[in-house]
């Protein structure tokens, strides 16, 4: 007959604990990084859309200007 020895639930919780919380920093500061990432290029993305935007509406405000001139 085989004889088990006990584990030490200590010594078991402690091991999946530190693995536990390695894994977890890695995990945030993987999110971390790329949610800083995601809101860099959001905010790049409508400063790009802002700026073709002003272009266009100032495109536009000429053509009717223009076109106001040459009617009256």
């Amino acid at each position: 007959m085989k004889s088990y020895q006990p584990i030490n639930p200590d010594d078991q919780e402690s091991d999946e604990d530190n693995i536990f919380k390695e894994h977890l920093e890695l995990f945030c500061d993987n999110m971390e990084y790329h949610t800083d990432n995601f809101k860099t290029a959001c905010r790049d993305a409508r400063d790009e859309f802002r700026d073709k935007l002003r272009h266009k509406f100032k495109e536009l405000r000429e053509s009717l200007r223009r076109h106001i001139k040459r009617r009256g």
